[in-house]
């Protein structure tokens, strides 16, 4: 479930105002809404912001380089050559990497979002610890659940491009 941005800083405000860390809010809140709602660094930004007595729940509008990226060139680059890297695709499309990034967020790619979660929280002293942990998690999945991520992918892209690349909720 996609929870709105705004929904969220509103809880973080709360938390922040009753004395939560920024380790606990955010904790109670992906327990809440899903373990993608907000990240403990988020939360840690938005603590900083609080305190500063920014209290605002919606975004400022930003000064600097556009955000503008044609979803339909992007989507050609990455069919053109999937192997690219979203620093290569910042530097083709003369934008961040950070851009690249969020307009292909609302793609929510099946397996890379679920491998984040598996992945979050862990520290790995050598790489054995590594592959094994990768290999549990991939055999933690049928093969339903990774046929079901693919048929959903151009489901996804189609919502983000009628969205206009615009955040939406499922």
């Amino acid at each position: 479930m996609d929870v709105s941005k705004v929904l969220v800083r509103g809880c973080l405000l709360c938390d922040f105002k009753v004395g939560l860390s920024a380790a606990v809010s955010s904790r109670r809140i992906c327990q809440a809404f899903g373990d993608s709602a907000v990240n403990e660094r988020t939360t840690r930004r938005c603590f900083q912001k609080f305190r500063s007595r920014d209290l605002s729940l919606c975004d400022k509008a930003r000064i600097g380089r556009s955000q503008a990226l044609d979803d339909e060139a992007l989507q050609a680059a990455i069919e053109e050559d999937n192997s690219q890297t979203g620093g290569e695709l910042a530097r083709q499309f003369n934008t961040s990497s950070e851009t690249v990034r969020l307009h292909l967020h609302p793609l929510d790619y099946h397996l890379f979002h679920s491998l984040d979660n598996h992945l979050r929280g862990k520290s790995f002293t050598n790489e054995a610890d590594v592959r094994q942990t990768l290999t549990d998690f991939f055999a933690s999945h049928t093969p339903e659940s990774y046929r079901k991520g693919i048929e959903q992918l151009e489901t996804r892209w189609q919502k983000m491009l009628d969205a206009d690349g615009d955040y939406f909720e499922d």
